[in-house]
C-alpha cells in the first residue's frame, strides 16, 4: 500500500499468506499460494516438541498477520517474540530484517528455537531468554502466541514495550476468549485499534496505531 497503513476492516477472515513452512523436503500445503501468485517465504522448522510448528491455527494466524502488516510495505526493526515455542514468529520476522528477543521459559524449547533460527540463517539476528529483558526496551512487533491467563497477566508488561508506533500480534485465543483480551488491552492501548483474524474456532488479534 503506498502510505505503509494497513486498511481497516474489523475481522479479518483471510488473507494472501506471507509464509510457507518446510518439514525437511515436505512443504504445508495449508500455508501456500496458488495461481501465480508469487510464492511466500520458506521457514525451516525441525522436528521437535516446540510448540509453534505452523500446523496449529493459532501460529497460522500469526504468520498471516505479520504477512499482512509486510504486503502493508510495514517492516519492523525490532521484534518481540514473547512464549516463542520453537521460535517460528521470531523467525518470519528475522527474514525480513528485524532484530528479535525471543523469550521462552522451556529451555528445550529454546534450543529448539535456536537451532531453527540457524536453519533459516538468521541466528545473529537473535537474543535468546528465558525472562523479558529488564530495564524494558521498545519494540516495532511484538508477538505473543500463548494461553488467555498468561496474555492478561503479562499485558501491562508487553504493552510498555510496544513502541508508539508499533503492532502488537497476540493469539492462543478462541472466539469466547476474544472479550476478555478485549477488556484488558483497549485500555492499555488507547491510541491502537484492532483487528481479528479468523481461522475455526480460533482467533489472534493484531492491535494497530491510530493514524
Amino acid at each position: 500500500m503506498p502510505n505503509g497503513h494497513p486498511p481497516d476492516p474489523t475481522c479479518i477472515r483471510e488473507v494472501l499468506p506471507y509464509y510457507q513452512i518446510v518439514y525437511g523436503d515436505a512443504i504445508e500445503p495449508g500455508l501456500g499460494l496458488t495461481n501465480g501468485t508469487p510464492g511466500p517465504r520458506p521457514i525451516t522448522i525441525a522436528p521437535g516438541k516446540g510448540f509453534g510448528d505452523g500446523r496449529h491455527e493459532t501460529t497460522q494466524l500469526c504468520l498471516l498477520a505479520i504477512g499482512y502488516l509486510l504486503r502493508s510495505q510495514i517492516a519492523p526493526k525490532r521484534m518481540l517474540d514473547f512464549g516463542a515455542g520453537n521460535g517460528i514468529l521470531g523467525i518470519a520476522a528475522a527474514l525480513t530484517g528485524a532484530k528479535v528477543e525471543c523469550v521462552e521459559i522451556d529451555e528445550f524449547a529454546l534450543d529448539e528455537a535456536r537451532r531453527n533460527a540457524a536453519l533459516n540463517g538468521v541466528l545473529s539476528a537473535f537474543e535468546f531468554r528465558t525472562t523479558l529483558s529488564a530495564p524494558p526496551v521498545t519494540f516495532e512487533l511484538i508477538g505473543a502466541n500463548i494461553l488467555l491467563s498468561v496474555l492478561i497477566d503479562f499485558a501491562e508488561q508487553l504493552t510498555q514495550r510496544l513502541a508508539t508506533n508499533g503492532y502488537l500480534v497476540l493469539s492462543g485465543l478462541t472466539a469466547t476468549d476474544v472479550p476478555s483480551l478485549l477488556g484488558k488491552y483497549r485500555s492499555l492501548l488507547p491510541q491502537h485499534r484492532h483487528n481479528v483474524f479468523e481461522r475455526g474456532e480460533w482467533r489472534a488479534i493484531l492491535f494497530a496505531p491510530i493514524r
